[in-house]
């Protein structure tokens, strides 16, 4: 789809880091950052569920995580907050 939008549309592509726990993601050049996570309930639940799993981690081992621990626990966060996939209605 990007190569399309790119060639049929003229669409320009950045990497952007977005963090120390998470993955640079590409985007689409000259949209803010702060517009796509305006647009992300997705991104906002994550981040909801990575802090109370980090509240959780100072709370039964008395400290902070280490920046791997936090990866895994976002890692988690994302599973736990993901959609239950639906059975789409058969093409036939």
């Amino acid at each position: 789809m990007a190569d399309r939008l790119s060639r049929d549309v003229g669409v320009e592509w950045e990497l952007r880091q977005r963090g120390a726990d998470r993955n640079p993601q590409w985007e689409i050049a000259g949209i803010s950052d702060e517009l796509i996570a305006e647009f992300s309930s997705r991104s906002r639940e994550i981040e909801f569920k990575k802090d109370e799993l980090i509240s959780e981690y100072v709370a039964r081992h008395g400290r902070m995580p280490s920046p791997k621990t936090i990866v895994e626990l976002r890692a988690q966060a994302t599973l736990a907050t993901r959609p239950p996939r639906s059975c789409g209605r058969s093409l036939t």
